[in-house]
């Protein structure tokens, strides 16, 4: 049996009513103060403020008082739905059983009104796991009275001297049995998901819900005074009217164009870019007050004497500081203390689950394309939240954890690694997260110079990477430096073929290409004339075999030489030697260069792990000593070989293969442990010893990834 959650306190019931019209500029694609899509006027709305803080206002109240205490017929929900564990589908009789009703004579966004959140919540309740979610998100088919607002508060305010009432912070939950949940965003018609604008093509879904999401840190640095208008700021006026109007930053910001890092972000009353700005961060307690202190936004004043017209006048620097003296100035209900957030950060923002709710009446069908815009959003969520709150939060969305999509760039090369759907810019972003079951692709495109190898880890060649995510996955892409063929030049230019020769009277020389006898594959070299040729050399692509360029060669001569082949692609070389007054032999190199597809060249002696051991506190070796035991880390460089053990040598290679990782620091071992796997392990170890190569003959190593 399920019980009525507690009522809210007075103190924290705002009156959204007005705010659903204000909020409507939100979604216009205009920016000029002036390009309101409704049809009230600022003033007109203005005027109709007191009328909305009455206490029996029909807008906030409804959305958390219990449908039977006034006088609602509760109605039977008909079936549940769930779309890939990210969202729930609730189907009612009618869309207005969970809804204020809809007046046929006004215009829909004429009308307030909102969900009955408490009643969506307790029929919830029976499906999903309610400890789980910091947010929900309600949606319903057609649009509904109302647009889209913040909805309802699941608790007080989210900290001191940020928001509204300093007096609300630590209340309890008003849905009990919801105790994580901060708010439920009224986001009214799914379609909306598929809105785009001038800055992002992800508006009306990813921006939209973050920005109602956001709402819970209440008006950021409100201004008491909110009868004051309308928008822009004027000399005299306390710098936090910038986001004096019901949590929306003003439109007076120089920085607008500049970029996703400048003012004012997706809280301005309709995103102008994928982020939240440092003073937003700073109000959700993911970033600390000496962190933001020197940050400084750019702002202009309104010119007299026509303040609405708003002609952009003086030029002001706004730092933190300026909005907390802002709020000192206003009144005691927003300031305490020194002024700063208390608590200072917030570690529960740290990671946030979200429940997308779809609302329909038997009567409506989701349709194919809008199940299909739920679930895009949904795979978006998770980077485009960690990207809105610059990598310090992250998003899971529905009951399942998000996974996490991490790339590696290797080699002396540069490149930059891209994804779809959105995320991975690496580059700059290499890491985002992504809900489980997302299908992304990976590209990589190298820069000028350098050239694209391969990938590996959870992909392997050169064309696109495309990975599944049902966990944390690493993907690594190999960029290497080309380096300009100067000599003789086969493979279409990659291998560079180099021949120093010495006689025994001493002369020395660099062999030449005889001209007109060569191939794309291969050349043949003179030391002294052109008439006399010495060598031939064939540089050939065995990759389909051996996973190896092959080199190939045969001299007519005794004298001393040195023939070098470079790959300039990676800048590795391999050498063949022939001694002074030794008959020349053939060389048949077929692992000569390994850098076909996915190989990255590793040196295998750096690819150590360093203990020392000690009699107690140490870690237990035997649950090191696995070949998937040393945990991944961004930046260690991974050997996947044999282990030779005193039964290996390199004439018998090990049957178990051994991933080895180089780590930086020390660790404690345990004596003891190590003693104990000694005694019984399936590399027939049985003793400690000291350092020695590992394997080296190039043809009993497997590939290194």
């Amino acid at each position: 049996m399920r019980s009525q959650p507690a009522l809210p306190r007075p103190s924290v019931l705002i009156c959204l009513g007005l705010l659903a019209l204000l909020v409507f500029p939100f979604f216009s694609l205009a920016v000029s103060p002036n390009a309101f899509p409704n049809d009230a006027s600022d003033t007109e709305l203005l005027q109709n403020l007191p009328a909305c803080r009455e206490e029996n206002n029909i807008y906030w109240r409804p959305t958390l008082e219990s449908p039977a205490n006034r006088g609602l017929t509760t109605k039977t929900l008909q079936s549940v739905e769930l779309i890939d564990d990210v969202a729930v589908v609730l189907e009612y009789p009618s869309v207005y059983d969970v809804h204020t009703p809809l007046d046929p004579t006004q215009p829909i966004r004429a009308q307030s009104g909102g969900f009955h959140t408490d009643l969506i919540l307790r029929d919830l309740e029976d499906y999903v796991d309610t400890e789980l979610y910091d947010f929900v998100l309600l949606y319903s088919i057609q649009e509904v009275p109302s647009w889209i607002h913040s909805g309802a508060r699941g608790m007080g305010s989210a900290a001191k001297n940020i928001g509204l009432w300093n007096g609300s912070y630590g209340d309890d939950a008003y849905f009990p049995h919801w105790p994580r949940l901060r708010s439920a965003p009224h986001m009214n018609s799914v379609n909306f998901i598929d809105r785009s604008s001038a800055c992002c093509s992800n508006y009306g879904g990813t921006l939209t819900a973050f920005h109602e999401i956001a709402h819970f840190w209440s008006s950021f640095w409100n201004h008491s005074n909110l009868t004051i208008g309308p928008r822009e700021w004027r000399p005299g006026d306390p710098i936090g009217w910038l986001a004096g109007v019901y949590a929306h930053w003003s439109w007076n910001w120089v920085d607008t164009a500049e970029g996703p890092e400048k003012m004012p972000g997706i809280m301005y009353s309709g995103p102008l870019s994928s982020k939240f700005n440092e003073f937003d961060l700073y109000a959700m307690g993911l970033t600390s007050f000496a962190e933001i202190r020197e940050t400084a936004y750019r702002i202009y004043e309104c010119s007299p004497p026509d303040y609405n017209a708003c002609i952009p006048g003086k030029i002001h620097q706004v730092t933190v500081d300026d909005l907390i003296e802002s709020l000192r100035l206003a009144t005691a209900d927003y300031y305490e203390g020194n002024g700063r957030r208390i608590p200072a950060t917030d570690k529960s923002v740290a990671e946030v689950r979200i429940l997308i709710v779809i609302l329909r009446g038997e009567d409506e069908a989701l349709s194919a394309k809008q199940r299909n815009l739920v679930k895009a959003m949904a795979e978006n969520i998770p980077s485009a939240w960690s990207r809105a709150t610059d990598h310090r939060s992250r998003m899971i969305v529905g009951s399942s954890a998000p996974a996490t999509l991490t790339v590696v760039k290797d080699g002396t090369g540069r490149g930059t690694v891209t994804s779809a759907p959105a995320g991975i810019n690496c580059g700059v972003d290499c890491s985002e997260q992504y809900s489980t079951t997302t299908q992304v692709t990976l590209s990589a495109t190298a820069a000028a110079g350098s050239v694209f190898t391969g990938w590996s880890g959870a992909c392997s060649g050169t064309g696109a990477c495309v990975v599944t995510l049902d966990s944390d996955t690493t993907v690594r892409a190999t960029f290497y430096s080309r380096v300009a063929c100067s000599t003789i030049c086969l493979n279409d230019n990659r291998f560079q073929v180099d021949v120093s020769w010495r006689t025994a009277q001493g002369t020395t020389g660099q062999a030449q290409a005889v001209p007109g006898i060569r191939s794309d594959d291969s050349a043949v070299l003179y030391f002294f004339t052109a008439a006399n040729w010495e060598m031939l050399v064939k540089v050939l692509d065995g990759c389909s075999m051996t996973n190896h360029f092959w080199v190939f060669a045969a001299a007519t001569t005794n004298v001393e030489y040195t023939l070098t082949v470079t790959d300039t692609m990676t800048g590795q070389s391999r050498s063949y030697f022939n001694p002074l007054g030794t008959a020349a032999d053939s060389i048949t190199d077929t692992m000569a260069l390994p850098v076909c597809d996915d190989s990255i060249v590793v040196t295998p002696e750096r690819a150590v792990k360093v203990f020392f051991l000690t009699e107690e506190g140490g870690a237990d070796f035997a649950k090191l000593a696995g070949a998937d035991s040393l945990p991944d880390a961004n930046g260690a460089v991974q050997y996947l070989g044999s282990t030779t053990g005193p039964a290996y040598t390199n004439e018998t290679c090990s049957p178990f293969q051994v991933t080895w990782n180089v780590r930086p620091e020390c660790s404690a071992l345990d004596f003891a442990a190590l003693n104990r796997w000694c005694d019984d392990n399936v590399f027939k170890e049985d003793h400690a010893h000291g350092v020695r190569p590992l394997v080296t003959p190039k043809e009993l190593l497997a590939p290194i990834r």
